[in-house]
């Protein structure tokens, strides 16, 4: 019969009238799209695929790993390393961050506890920087040296080759309180051996009331106004002199409430023709009085075989004069 071979060939691959979509749907089943399922078909592919192509790429990596063991580690290694650098790193922002909001008082006294009339100007400024001021010393050819400190003034003398004949520090904040050691021989039955605490010790508070002077001025007017006890040089301080006492740069303090420069001024207006120095161990009560209630804001020292005098012919240290053009 004639139509069985053609219906035979439309069975095979052909298109059977009035079967076209069911061929169409078989054929769409064995790998096209069905009308309808697209979605489905086309997700089921995708989903198949992305988590095949995970597992192949972890099981890829899996296999690296154990075949490059030593690149493996040194991989890992570098991470730490890295790591470990940058919290070495924060650690120490915070502890200078730490240092300079709080503990940079102690940084402070060990510079300048370091330092010394002698040295040579050049480590001064290694440790301190430029000087603020630079001046002529009156009548001397010597120049004088302003550093600014935090809360504090540094004085340094020198002569033309660069070395420093004074070192002064005058500490104006009441909670700075660099502490200074040096060595005058026995003196009143002491080993010698003394220290002066800046904003903390009265200047009567070392065991050398009777040795040395007094220099002492207090100005009602713009004039400089200071008041030191100057140990002079001699052989038990390896010749070289040591001063402490109030400088007017900074506030002057006393032991007691309310007391301060105006005490020393009131004592003035009754000496006005005295000389700046005293011996101490003729100090009248009223000075001596006065010193045991003042408080030290600053040290001094020379270098061997220079005087106070030679340095300082009127105020210790810095000059008020000066420092006052800067807001402390």
């Amino acid at each position: 019969m004639p139509t069985s071979p053609a219906n035979g060939a439309a069975g095979s691959g052909g298109v059977v009238p009035g079967q076209s979509g069911a061929a169409s749907g078989g054929a769409a089943g064995s790998g096209g799209v069905v009308p309808g399922q697209s979605g489905a078909a086309s997700g089921g592919a995708a989903g198949s695929g992305g988590v095949t192509g995970e597992r192949h790429m972890a099981g890829r990596f899996d296999e690296w790993t154990k075949r490059n063991v030593f690149l493996t580690v040194l991989a890992f290694s570098a991470v730490l390393i890295s790591s470990v650098i940058t919290l070495f790193t924060a650690a120490s922002d915070l502890k200078g961050w730490y240092e300079s909001r709080f503990d940079w008082k102690e940084a402070e006294y060990e510079k300048l506890t370091s330092l010394h009339a002698g040295y040579s100007f050049a480590k001064f400024r290694e440790e301190l920087g430029a000087p603020l001021f630079v001046q002529p010393v009156r009548g001397k050819d010597l120049t004088e040296n302003i550093f600014e400190g935090r809360g504090y003034w540094v004085d340094v003398v020198t002569d033309k080759s660069g070395t420093s004949l004074s070192y002064a520090v005058t500490a104006c904040k009441s909670d700075f309180r660099p502490k200074f050691s040096f060595s005058i021989g026995s003196v009143d039955e002491s080993s010698g051996a003394l220290s002066v605490t800046l904003n903390q010790d009265f200047m009567t508070q070392n065991p050398v009331r009777d040795f040395g002077t007094l220099k002492v001025y207090a100005s009602g007017a713009t004039s400089n106004s200071f008041a030191f006890q100057v140990i002079p040089p001699s052989n038990p301080t390896s010749y070289k002199s040591y001063g402490w006492g109030l400088n007017d740069a900074c506030p002057w303090r006393s032991t007691l409430s309310g007391d301060s420069l105006d005490s020393w001024l009131k004592w003035q207006d009754s000496h006005l023709s005295s000389k700046p120095y005293f011996q101490m161990d003729g100090l009248s009560a009223p000075l001596r009085g006065l010193m045991d209630r003042s408080i030290v804001n600053t040290y001094m020292e020379t270098a061997p075989h220079v005087e106070e005098s030679d340095v300082y012919p009127w105020q210790v240290g810095v000059d008020r004069i000066l420092t006052r053009t800067v807001s402390q």
